[in-house]
C-alpha cells in the first residue's frame, strides 16, 4: 500500500497540519510530539518554510502529504484559509487517489462544513478518543494508507502520554463557546398518570410539557410554555421527517438501546437556526416510562463562513457525501436495517436538510448561483441547463420515494450523483481561482 511516486520524493510518511495563524505554537508543539520517535514520519506546519513563491510551496506540501490534520480551536475564528487548504488536498475527480483528511476539535461544536470527515474529540476529561487516534496513526496503515506503519511497536504508555501532551497544547488555545440550552422534558398524559408503555411506538402527542428552557420557546414560536407535546408538533408545519425520526429513536431508547440525533434538521420559527432533536433522557419506573427529555441541537450558521464560490462548493461536497455517498447504492442494504418508510424518509431528510441551507444562502435562485462564475466562459449557460435538469429529477425522486420505489430511487440518485460532479469540478476550479485573484491582489498590495 505504499503509495510513493512523482508526487513523493522520499519514502517518508507527510502529514499537513492546517491551522489558523493564531494557533501556530499549537500546531508546532503537535508537530513535535507526532514526530517524536518516528525517523519516518515528517509534519509540515502550514505557514512555516516559506519560500519567495509561498502559494507554490504549500501546494507542492498539500500535494505530497499523506494525511492532512486540522487544528480546529473555536468556531468563532475565521476558518476560510484552513478550509480552502482541505479543498486542495480533496480529490475532485475519481481518477485521484483518496488520501486521508481528519480534524482534532475542543468543546463541542465540530466545524459544520468538515463534518461528514473524520474528527477527533479533544477531551481532558476522556482521553481514549485521542488515544484510539494515535493508535491507528501509529500502529496501523488506516489513516497513513502507507506500509509499514509509523511505529507499530509503540507502548501503551507512550500513547497516553502523548495524548495528555496534545490534550494540554489544545486546552491552552482552544475557546469553548457557551450557548443556551434547549430542552424539553415531557411526563405522561394525564389519562396515563403511572407512566407510558415502553412499547409504545411513538412519542404520544397528550405528553404534557413539564419544563422547557425560555430559549426553546423562541424555536417554536411561543410566549408562553404550551401545555403538551402535540402543540410542539404542530408549530413546525413545514419540515416533518425529523418527527418519523425522534419516533424511531424513541423506540430505540424505550428498549434500551442508545438514541441518537434525528439526520432530518427542521428550521426553528422565530430562532431562524436549523435544529436537530435527540431523546436525551428517559426515567422509568419498572416497564412505565416517566419522563422523557428531548434536546434540541443548533446546527452552525452557514452565512458566516466563506463568500459564494465556497459556500456552493461545500453545498455540492455537503451532497455528495451526506446524500449520494450515503445512499447511492445502499438503499436495499439500509432498507433491510431501517425499512423501506423509514429510509425514504432520512434520503429526503437528508436532501431536505442541504435544501435548507442553500435556501438561506439563496442558492435555490438561478441567477445567485451563476453569478459566482465568470462570463468569460459558457459556465453560467452550463449552470443554467444543470438547474432546469436537476429540478425535474428532483421532484422525480421525491415522487418514486413516496412509492417506495427503491429501483428508481437508486437510478435517480445516479443522475444526480452525474449532475452534482459536473458542478462539483466547476465550482471547485472557480474557488480556486478567485483565491489565487484575491491572494496575487493581497501580495501586490503589499509590496506596493
Amino acid at each position: 500500500m505504499n503509495n510513493s511516486g512523482s508526487n513523493r520524493p522520499d519514502n517518508w510518511v507527510r502529514i499537513f497540519i492546517s491551522h489558523k495563524e493564531e494557533d501556530k505554537e499549537l500546531a508546532f508543539a503537535a508537530r513535535d510530539i507526532l514526530e517524536s520517535g518516528c525517523t519516518n514520519l515528517r509534519c509540515y506546519v502550514s505557514g512555516s518554510g516559506y519560500s519567495h513563491d509561498w502559494l507554490a510551496t504549500i501546494r507542492t506540501e498539500l500535494r505530497q502529504a499523506d494525511v492532512l490534520l486540522l487544528l480546529f480551536t473555536s468556531p468563532a475564528k475565521q476558518w476560510d484559509w484552513p478550509l480552502y487548504e482541505v479543498g486542495l488536498f480533496t480529490p475532485i475527480d475519481d481518477a485521484t487517489p483518496e488520501r486521508t483528511i481528519i480534524y482534532l476539535y475542543a468543546g463541542e461544536q465540530r466545524p459544520a462544513p468538515l463534518e461528514h470527515l473524520q474528527g477527533v474529540r479533544v477531551d481532558p476529561a476522556n482521553l481514549k478518543t485521542l488515544e484510539s487516534f494515535l493508535s491507528r496513526l501509529y500502529k496501523t496503515a488506516d489513516i497513513t494508507r502507507r506500509e509499514p506503519p509509523l511505529h507499530p511497536r509503540i507502548k501503551d504508555r507512550e500513547l497516553h502520554a502523548r495524548a495528555e501532551k496534545l490534550c494540554a497544547a489544545f486546552m491552552a488555545v482552544a475557546a469553548e463557546p457557551l450557548y443556551p440550552t434547549f430542552r424539553i422534558a415531557l411526563e405522561a398524559p394525564r389519562e396515563g398518570a403511572v407512566g407510558l408503555c415502553s412499547q409504545s411506538h411513538a412519542i404520544p402527542r397528550t405528553c404534557r410539557i413539564k419544563s422547557i428552557t425560555p430559549p426553546t420557546l423562541s424555536i417554536f414560536g411561543f410566549a408562553e410554555p404550551p401545555s403538551n407535546w402535540g402543540e410542539i408538533l404542530d408549530a413546525i408545519d413545514e419540515d416533518v421527517c425529523w418527527k418519523g425520526e425522534l419516533d424511531g429513536e424513541f423506540i430505540r431508547a424505550a428498549s434500551g438501546r442508545v438514541a441518537y440525533p434525528t439526520s432530518s434538521t427542521f428550521r426553528g420559527v422565530e430562532d431562524d437556526r436549523n435544529f436537530r432533536a435527540m431523546i436525551t433522557k428517559l426515567e422509568r419506573a419498572d416497564t412505565r416510562i416517566l419522563r422523557i427529555v428531548i434536546a434540541f441541537i443548533p446546527e452552525h450558521t452557514p452565512a458566516i463562513v466563506g463568500g459564494p464560490a465556497f459556500n456552493l462548493l461545500r453545498m455540492a461536497t455537503r451532497f455528495q457525501t451526506e446524500v449520494i455517498q450515503r445512499f447511492g447504492g445502499h438503499m436495499a442494504a439500509i432498507e433491510t436495517r431501517l425499512g423501506r418508510e423509514r429510509t425514504m424518509s432520512v434520503l429526503l431528510g437528508a436532501l431536505r436538510n442541504i435544501e435548507r441551507e442553500s435556501e438561506q444562502l439563496r442558492f435555490s435562485d438561478p441567477a445567485t448561483v451563476c453569478s459566482a462564475f465568470s462570463e468569460d466562459n459558457d459556465d453560467r449557460a452550463t449552470v443554467s441547463s444543470l438547474f432546469a435538469q436537476w429540478a425535474v429529477v428532483r421532484e422525480e425522486l421525491v415522487g418514486q420515494s413516496a412509492h417506495g420505489d427503491t429501483a428508481q430511487v437508486e437510478h435517480l440518485l445516479e443522475r444526480m450523483r452525474h449532475m452534482n460532479m459536473t458542478f462539483l469540478r466547476m465550482i471547485a476550479r472557480r474557488h480556486c481561482e478567485l483565491i489565487e485573484r484575491d491572494a496575487k491582489k493581497a501580495l501586490a498590495g503589499a509590496a506596493s
